[in-house]
């Protein structure tokens, strides 16, 4: 049977438009899209480096910059603006009351979360738990706690959910703002009763006998870390919102077992942490999501935590869905299909 010449004409369009349209989802081709990613340089967003060092965002047309900040709520404004496209962060107070105040941002993903065991402590001054003064956390009340972020901090919201299993609060511990790396030293000179603090300065403090652990492996479960997007990425480039975060589902699902601490993936955690590959290998694992999970019960234990600690400037809870956006993890699990170890 001979075809009319329109239909030919017509598939010769139409073939080389499915190409390209497949190759578009694979690959985009042209000038990759910039994303400017705020971040705090950490293993809890391990996710993120390996969608970059991986191949992923490239593969997915997206060039990450990255923007390293001290903390979550350093981020919130210029995301709210649209200064920033993604803040890989921490929650906090002030994010919470930032989506109280109708800041135009959501929570898209989870970055990590707590397993059973981890290596976070909260860490009683040596001289202090061998004289006595300290023998659990019950012992907390009026000491000086030493916690990265201070009071409405991610930190201080795990101090208060571990402080609320001996019938205390934050509130009955006078909270040190400090960085992480200062904690050791500070409890070596005894301008802290205690500290929290994860690998590897725990692991110094304790080594040194600087310290000695009062609480491990406490909060199993926690989830304080997230990938927030600003409404402006959501709603002006919806698609190249999509492909960062097919791009981070990759990532989580190119270290998931063993790949986690592969000879590969360790150079990409030492690059971005600063944290050695021995240090990482020998370390208790956080748990990645290989579907980038949100845990939405964790998320309102957090906000009710802050708000009942004076960490907000408001009462009337926020409801969870006003924070979240599960559209685009949808959407890339849809793509990919459910995870197969």
């Amino acid at each position: 049977m001979t075809l009319p010449r329109w239909r030919l004409a017509a598939l010769a369009l139409l073939v080389p438009l499915s190409l390209a349209a497949g190759l578009a989802q694979a690959q985009p081709a042209g000038r990759p899209d910039k994303v400017v990613v705020a971040h705090v340089p950490l293993m809890t967003f391990a996710i993120l480096y390996s969608a970059i060092d991986n191949g992923f965002m490239a593969e997915q047309g997206i060039q990450v910059d990255l923007q390293r900040v001290a903390s979550g709520t350093q981020a919130v404004g210029f995301l709210a603006q649209g200064q920033v496209d993604v803040g890989a962060i921490g929650l906090a107070g002030g994010i919470f009351n930032a989506f109280n105040r109708g800041f135009d941002m959501r929570i898209v993903a989870t970055a990590s979360v707590w397993g059973p065991k981890h290596d976070v402590m909260i860490l009683g001054q040596a001289d202090k738990v061998k004289s006595g003064e300290l023998k659990t956390i019950a012992d907390l009340r009026g000491k000086r706690v030493g916690i990265a972020g201070g009071t409405g901090s991610a930190g201080a919201y795990l101090v208060d959910a571990a402080l609320r299993t001996v019938g205390l609060t934050i509130r009955d511990v006078q909270v040190v703002s400090i960085a992480n790396a200062d904690v050791p030293v500070a409890l070596k000179n005894k301008a802290l009763d205690a500290g929290l603090a994860g690998v590897p300065f725990a692991t110094q403090a304790v080594t040194e006998g600087w310290a000695v652990p009062l609480l491990q492996n406490f909060e199993p479960g926690a989830a304080t870390t997230v990938f927030l997007y600003s409404g402006k990425l959501i709603k002006e480039r919806p698609a190249v919102a999509e492909r960062f975060t097919l791009a981070l589902l990759q990532g989580a699902r190119a270290m998931q077992g063993a790949q986690l601490t592969s000879e590969k993936n360790l150079a990409i955690w030492t690059k971005y942490t600063g944290v050695r590959a021995e240090t990482i290998k020998s370390s208790t694992p956080l748990v990645y999501s290989p579907d980038l999970e949100i845990f939405r019960d964790n998320i309102a234990r957090q906000e009710k935590s802050h708000r009942e600690a004076g960490f907000t400037d408001y009462q009337t809870p926020v409801p969870v869905e006003q924070m979240l956006d599960e559209s685009f993890r949808q959407k890339a699990l849809a793509r990919l299909g459910p995870y197969r170890p």
